[in-house]
Formats: structure tokens, sequence, C-alpha cells
């Protein structure tokens, strides 16, 4: 196939140069999927037969975590979106520090 679906896009805008995004979002610039994984909106390119059982390899290991942290993660990147990397730390250190007490 070659697209990306935008809901892909919305979840990689902010790590791409706004030019590139522009390009892709609003003129509907198709892609290969090489080209999108090299731009890393996708993480991994292979052949279809391959998919399902590499998605479920991947849930495996997003759910093999403690919920609380990998909840704290999403919540740590989500906010931190928009902030300077000394705020992003600060904030991710403090939400460290309220993990660990909190175990």
């Amino acid at each position: 196939m070659h697209f990306i679906p935008f809901l892909a896009l919305a979840a990689v805008a902010h790590t791409m140069p706004n030019k590139l995004f522009f390009d892709i979002a609003y003129k509907a610039r198709l892609m290969d999927a090489r080209e999108a994984c090299a731009l890393h909106i996708v993480n991994a390119v292979m052949p279809r037969a391959q998919v399902q059982a590499r998605a479920i390899e991947a849930v495996a290991q997003a759910t093999r975590g403690n919920p609380d942290i990998l909840m704290l993660g999403r919540v740590l990147f989500y906010a931190g979106r928009g902030l300077s990397p000394t705020e992003a730390l600060d904030q991710s250190r403090f939400a460290l520090v309220a993990a660990r007490n909190s175990g």
C-alpha cells in the first residue's frame, strides 16, 4: 500500500518538521512503506503475512509491564509535548519519585 493513515500522522506530527508534515497531510502526498519507516511514522516494514504475528508480539510486549508505570509513561509522553527538554526532564523526575514512593 502506498498511503499512511492520517491517524498515524497525528501520532507523529510533532516529531517531523512542519513543512514535511504540511506536505504529507495537506497535499495528500503518498509514500511507500520504506519512506514511512525512514521518517519514523511506522516502526517496521514487513511482508503482509508477518503483520498479524508482529502485532500480537507487540501487544504481548506492551502488556508485560506494570500497568501503572505504562499509564505514567503515556501521561508523561502527552504532557511533555510542547515542553522544553529541561521542563520535560523535571516532570519525568517528579513522576519517577512519585512512582517509587507509591510502591
